[in-house]
């Protein structure tokens, strides 16, 4: 069987975000009179929506009006410079590139505001079709909850699909929606964390699923 559609999660899978993400979240924070963090320490804070992220990025809870305005000014400074600083995953357009060429759609699916992973796919993915972006939306619940991906499956069979993440999230996601799964061991979630959550296939480097893709599509040709 070959895939129809690889669904990729986003952060920490196709692109390197952190960067950007822990700019915009140290800018506020330092101006709001918060610690600040450095930038390896948000892989443990991304894959749940900015949100989250912020929970996890505070010292101590706060009241809900006062979280939501730190969140907008967030938010507004990551749309204002989102992929400054973010750069894609070495091998990643080479990739895309043979996922084109082998006639398989490709789909970004993260728990990041539709808007800005709209943003950082046409700004950083421009030379790459992609045939879908969805992004977190009032429409569906974010990952884990994967009714935003069965919607999409909805169009295609879901033995065609493969999912790639780098997240217990993404793992999580993939077997709710009943869907094939590859680890993306390169990323902010580390393989041991993958494989204690249920991933049993994973990579260390794009290369390598690259490689694993095209092999796998030259093995149902031969049969």
């Amino acid at each position: 069987m070959t895939y129809q559609t690889v669904v990729f999660d986003l952060d920490g899978t196709l692109v390197d975000t952190l960067p950007d993400i822990a700019a915009s979240f140290n800018s506020v924070l330092e101006q709001e009179g918060y610690p600040v963090h450095p930038t390896k320490v948000y892989r443990k804070f991304v894959g749940w929506g900015l949100s989250r992220t912020l929970e996890l990025a505070l010292p101590e809870p706060l009241a809900m009006e006062e979280f939501n305005r730190i969140l907008s000014r967030i938010q507004q400074a990551y749309i204002s410079d989102p992929i400054s600083r973010s750069r894609l995953y070495p091998g990643i357009v080479e990739l895309m590139d043979t996922l084109v060429e082998m006639n398989i759609r490709t789909v970004v699916y993260t728990n990041k505001d539709q808007h800005i992973a709209s943003l950082i796919v046409s700004g950083l993915l421009n030379g790459c079709p992609v045939d879908r972006v969805i992004g977190r939306s009032v429409a569906f619940p974010p990952k884990p909850d994967p009714s935003a991906l069965m919607a999409y499956m909805a169009e295609a069979p879901s033995s065609s699909i493969l999912m790639v993440g780098d997240s217990t999230v993404d793992v999580e996601t993939s077997l709710r929606a009943n869907v094939d799964f590859i680890g993306a061991g390169w990323g902010y979630g580390s393989v041991e964390e993958l494989v204690l959550a249920g991933s049993r296939t994973n990579f260390t480097a794009p290369a390598d699923l690259h490689r694993y893709l095209v092999e796998k599509k030259e093995v149902n040709d031969d049969e």
